[in-house]
């Protein structure tokens, strides 16, 4: 009964978050994903990769997905941006029962309810879950990996929870061979950095089959190694057949992945990913559930040295304590081994090339818990039952405060810094001050009654910005970047070039570079070289200047040039605050 409603309970937290995300306005990797890899032909999708923002399997997917909704292009997908958002919420929603069935495979029911509670209220999983773009698919084939797994390995039982005896035929083989190679193709299809978490499950694989020959007649039954045998090879035969599936698929683009701006940088400390990442990524996957930690400590040492109480707690049958390390070593290098074998690469990876290790970070939480809960209480009492849903409650009302807490940052951010946030535990896009559609919205009908281009100055997301003023019909201009002018440019007297966006309802984007005779200390954001810039696109009555940083209007009289005037139109304390400026004369 618990472990029922604990699901629920999971499903429901999960169900009120897309409720509250579903609306969240497109972003620059988002826009920029849609306009160059799902909105275009299957063809450019599998054979393009420009950007490393090119999450093949995703936009395979996706582009079906538009398909049906009837969404041509980026204005569509702007119209329709709940309707995508719920169909990344289905494929993280499929995550959430994968490791649910994962935690009662090794933990018993209420392992696995409890780890489908931790996973809802762990604050990188919902932060991504919904997000257009491959990482949330990547996560939902970790954990069918770790399923099916856990399937074949160790965890198998029968309905009533006791460990299952059933002939290892054939075809039972083969149809969980064809599931690992399955996900392990989507893992790596998805995003080729996923790569590590797949190693990991291989290393694990050749480990147990290893142990499991080296130590099989001394510590395990007769019964024990028959039931095992020979089933880590067809975990690594699907392994390699996914591996090799995926390979093929990325043959038109496998220099480019192999070989481009993000895997070719390294870290300044040699020792950076497992100082600074291993702990920050962890740090960020606890998500303020410090008590945990307690938990699962007991947990784990009562249950390791115990076995597993899988099924109905009346049973006394119980998996063997080898297989139940087997399982949670399987856990535990999934967790780590990619932060490993990415220190051993010497990469300088973002935070969210390890949001695939979620899954076994919730499965270890969810067991640790539900095992620490039987030192404590019976199975099957009442305060068993209380003290489970307390834990529940714990977790959800935790996350719920991290989310505030976090929202509370991200808008400070926006008011005191120039610098936006980007880490597993918050985006600025997803701050409650990022609204460029209402900004736009607010805007439009301002230009159209009084024609003048809008320049971005410190501007947050000058992508989603131009799109969704685009989208409203108002024209406008962003600073790229503003680098020093070659030499024989400075003997004319120019000083800098400016490289700018320029969008235009209709149109693609188009990049421009100016030549400007400037300041030497210019900077990329100042208003001055944008101003400059755009009076070389011809001679206009005002000027709209969007920031979306309040701290920087402070400085904006000194930044006006002699003669020019400016108004604010809408000062927002947040995401979005407008001014007009008009030219001398």
């Amino acid at each position: 009964m618990v472990p029922r409603l604990l699901l629920l309970l999971s499903f429901g937290a999960f169900l009120v978050w897309g409720f509250a995300y579903a609306s969240t306005d497109l972003w620059w990797d988002e826009i920029t994903s849609l306009e160059g890899y799902a909105l275009v032909d299957f063809r450019t999708i599998v054979t393009g990769y420009d950007q490393p923002n090119n999450h093949v399997l995703f936009n395979v997917l996706h582009r079906l997905w538009l398909q049906l909704l009837g969404v041509a292009d980026l204005f569509g997908a702007i119209d329709h941006v709940g309707l995508l958002r719920w169909g990344q919420w289905i494929v993280a929603a499929g995550t959430v029962a994968f490791v649910a069935r994962s935690g009662w495979r090794i933990f018993g029911p209420m392992g696995g309810a409890l780890s489908a509670v931790f996973l809802v209220s762990t604050l990188p999983f919902l932060n991504f879950s919904m997000q257009l773009r491959g990482y949330g698919l990547g996560v939902f084939f970790a954990a069918g990996l770790l399923d099916a797994c856990l399937h074949i390995s160790g965890g198998l039982q029968t309905a009533s929870g006791s460990p299952s005896t059933d002939r290892w035929g054939w075809k039972k083989a083969v149809r969980s061979s064809v599931a690992v190679t399955i996900c392990t193709f989507g893992l790596l299809y998805s995003v080729p950095s996923n790569v590590y978490f797949a190693v990991s499950v291989g290393l694990w694989a050749v480990a147990v089959w290893a142990l499991s020959r080296i130590r099989g007649g001394h510590t395990a039954t007769d019964v024990e190694n028959a039931r095992r045998q020979g089933r880590e090879g067809w975990i690594l035969l699907g392994l390699g057949l996914g591996t090799v599936a995926a390979f093929l698929a990325y043959l038109p683009i496998l220099d480019a992945v192999l070989h481009n701006r993000f895997v070719s940088v390294h870290p300044p400390d040699r020792f950076f990913v497992l100082a600074t990442r291993l702990p920050g990524v962890l740090g960020h996957l606890l998500s303020f559930r410090y008590l945990l930690v307690v938990l699962i400590a007991f947990g784990f040492v009562w249950h390791l040295m115990r076995g597993s109480a899988a099924g109905d707690p009346s049973s006394s049958a119980r998996a063997s304590r080898l297989a139940v390390r087997h399982d949670v070593l399987l856990l535990l290098m999934a967790l780590l081994i990619p932060f490993v074998l990415s220190f051993l690469r010497n990469d300088w990876p973002f935070e969210r090339t390890f949001l695939v290790v979620t899954p076994a970070f919730a499965l270890l939480l969810g067991g640790g818990t539900a095992s620490a809960a039987r030192i404590f209480s019976s199975p099957g009492s009442r305060g068993h039952a209380l003290s489970m849903l307390a834990v529940a409650f714990y977790a959800l009302g935790t996350a719920t405060w991290g989310y505030l807490h976090v929202q509370g940052r991200l808008d400070r951010e926006f008011r005191e810094t120039l610098a936006g946030e980007q880490n597993l535990l918050g985006n600025s896009y997803q701050s409650r001050s990022f609204r460029p559609s209402e900004g736009a919205a607010w805007l439009g009908p301002k230009v159209a009654a009084a024609p003048g281009p809008v320049l971005f100055v410190h501007e947050a997301d000058r992508v989603a910005w131009s799109s969704y003023l685009a989208r409203e019909g108002v024209p406008s201009l962003g600073m790229v970047r503003l680098i020093p002018a070659e030499p024989e440019a400075r003997a004319a007297g120019m000083t800098h070039l400016a490289q700018l966006q320029v969008t235009k309802p209709g149109e693609e984007h188009a990049f421009y570079g100016v030549q400007l005779s400037l300041p030497s200390l210019a900077a990329d954001d100042a208003l001055t070289p944008i101003l400059e810039a755009a009076q070389r696109f011809g001679a206009v009555e005002r000027f709209y200047v969007v920031t979306d940083f309040p701290s920087w209007t402070t400085n904006l009289a000194r930044e006006i040039p002699a003669g020019w005037t400016a108004m604010p139109l809408r000062e927002t304390g947040g995401f979005g605050t407008i001014w007009e400026l008009r030219p001398p004369g």
